[in-house]
């Protein structure tokens, strides 16, 4: 018999938002252990996602006001009478006491992504944390976090590297050989409140690329309320000619974006995971990270990028002329980007790893 699945999710836009409808796809896709799956949803799943398409067997509810969400969901829990209950953000396991009283045989897990659980935490939110079933984190990065910033006292974790839709997969060719030209890419959102990112300290470092490498040439794709500074920290470097802004695309210009690139770097320090290197590493892009963090998890420094102390401005410009001028290197990392996407973050690999852990499935 199938198992009843509600999953409670943001339907966020970013990373978090392609790792919600991954799930749910990756719960019904495979005929073999196929769920019964109900969704509610504080916000409808963006429509420019490539992987918004639909799906027969799921149910959709989108409940925006608070109120209607945990109400939506306390009715579910009623009816459908689910086996098992996924939170996708810590935010929308405030309902879990109610639901652990309805369903107290039902198995809860409560996904964290990282910045979210970092933070000190009302007890609404510390809850959940502690008295669902299971807690999965994309990487060892958040587990440690998790320990760290809310103390041992909580459920199991279980640590399930994310993955790519196939949707957004299609059509991709790993680049073969660099560009003579030399173009680095990065990609995020450009508010106040990420500068966590390093998008700025990547635009430092460029100054000093271009000594080396006077033709090359960064873009990086994002907007938001730091885009400002970030344009008049390239103005004030003299280097605004050789940093275009993008702004926000669509995955299709993304994907190009990625396609007329040579080297990834956002050595990001609040990345849980970091979807933007496996959108790279797909393209066969080498990646610069932090080291230390999440990122230096899903990009292998040394193999198929390099990791860089987060704030050392020195060694990431660094990092980026070796990858830029070394062509030996830049292959020999290329390939093994391509390969390690392949390997062990499409869609399907994705799909074990997530349904033997929520369906104990092989």
């Amino acid at each position: 018999m199938a198992p009843r699945v509600v999953i409670l999710q943001q339907g966020a836009p970013g990373g978090i938002g392609r790792f919600e409808l991954l799930l749910q796809r990756t719960l019904q896709l495979d005929e073999s252990c196929a769920a019964e799956v109900s969704i509610i949803t504080r916000m409808q799943p963006p429509k420019e996602f490539v992987e918004t398409r639909p799906l027969s067997r799921a149910k959709l509810v989108v409940a925006t006001n608070p109120l209607l969400f945990a109400l939506r969901s306390v009715w579910e829990a009623i009816t459908v009478r689910p086996d098992i209950v996924i939170y996708t953000h810590v935010n929308v396991a405030r309902v879990h006491l109610a639901l652990r009283w309805l369903r107290p045989r039902a198995r809860t897990v409560l996904i964290t992504h990282g910045i979210e659980i970092w933070r000190p935490l009302s007890w609404a939110k510390r809850y959940p944390l502690q008295k669902c079933s299971q807690i999965v984190t994309l990487s060892q990065f958040v587990a440690r976090s998790l320990d760290t910033a809310q103390g041992q006292r909580h459920a199991p974790v279980t640590v399930v590297p994310a993955g790519l839709s196939d949707d957004w997969a299609a059509g991709i060719v790993a680049r073969q050989d660099p560009s003579a030209r030399g173009s680095v890419l990065t990609v995020g959102r450009l508010w106040n409140t990420d500068r966590e990112k390093g998008i700025d300290r990547v635009i430092q470092a460029f100054r000093h690329v271009l000594e080396y490498v006077p033709e090359a040439h960064l873009r990086i794709v994002g907007d938001g309320s730091d885009r400002t500074r970030l344009e008049q920290l390239a103005s004030s470097l003299g280097i605004a000619d050789r940093v275009e802004f993008l702004g926000a695309v669509n995955d299709a210009s993304l994907k190009q974006a990625y396609a007329n690139s040579d080297v990834f770097a956002l050595p990001s320090v609040q990345e849980g995971f970091g979807l933007v290197y496996l959108e790279a590493m797909a393209h066969g892009l080498p990646c610069i990270v932090a080291s230390g963090t999440a990122g230096a998890e899903v990009v292998e420094p040394g193999v198929t990028g390099l990791g860089v102390p987060a704030d050392d401005v020195d060694q990431l410009a660094e990092a980026i002329t070796s990858l830029l001028t070394d062509r030996a290197r830049w292959s020999r990392m290329s390939r093994a980007a391509s390969a390690s996407f392949q390997e062990r973050y499409r869609e399907a690999a994705f799909g074990r790893r997530i349904r033997r852990v929520l369906l104990g499935s092989s």
